[in-house]
């Protein structure tokens, strides 16, 4: 069974990336499959109603969310009053960052300019912050990750790209990987709070991406 969900999953996400299955055919087809899962468990009296299409996105984005970690790296959280490093260049989650942390600073210059325009070594300045969050498409991703992990700052390498997690922890072993299908006010709003453990990530990777060994989901 399992074989056959995988080739069926493997089918479907071939057929989206070469065009016969649009992104709105995709979505109108998940939105029914999750409305008519929400009625039986409805009538099943398993869950409340869902009562507003924030509240219906709210459950989507807990539900897609995938939380992981090292085994041997320590669990935190990231509080709101912490002092935050996003080191990406994302608009929409510059915008999330700054709402929700009340001291959040954004580097997104390359290392090398930021040195030559600030005038300090960045390994000082990441030293000044309680905790970084990376964006995986950040062109300085992977040594600003490599300066946390030896200053031993806690940080989030977050990506929205399944496929690119294997990569990542290949190349870098990040204590944390949280990985964002969308990147909509709602999904980064929950991230936000995942991050600072009010709400727990329930999402799983893709059955065609094995979680590593040394890795597990944060629940």
């Amino acid at each position: 069974e399992r074989e056959n969900q995988k080739a069926v999953f493997n089918a479907l996400l071939n057929a989206v990336k070469i065009g016969e299955i649009s992104n709105e055919r995709l979505e109108s087809s998940l939105r029914r499959i999750f409305n008519a899962k929400k009625r039986l468990l409805d009538y099943k009296g398993g869950h409340r109603p869902v009562r507003s299409l924030k509240e219906l996105s709210r459950m989507i984005a807990e539900n897609t969310i995938v939380d992981i970690k090292r085994k041997d790296a320590s669990d935190f959280t990231i509080g709101i009053d912490d002092r935050v490093l996003f080191a990406g260049n994302n608009s929409q989650a510059i915008t999330a960052i700054k709402d929700y942390f009340n001291d959040a600073e954004i580097l997104d210059m390359p290392l090398q300019s930021y040195e030559k325009r600030r005038k300090e070594p960045v390994q000082g300045y990441i030293n000044r912050f309680d905790a970084v969050i990376i964006d995986a498409e950040y062109s300085d991703y992977s040594n600003v990750t490599s300066l946390c992990k030896k200053v031993g700052i806690k940080h989030i390498v977050f990506l929205r790209r399944p496929g690119y997690s294997q990569l990542i922890i290949d190349r870098l072993q990040p204590g944390r990987i949280m990985i964002l299908l969308e990147t909509t006010k709602t999904h980064l709003q929950t991230a936000m709070e995942i991050m600072s453990g009010n709400v727990k990530a329930k999402g799983l990777l893709p059955y065609n991406f094995m979680l590593p060994e040394n890795y597990t989901y944060l629940k």
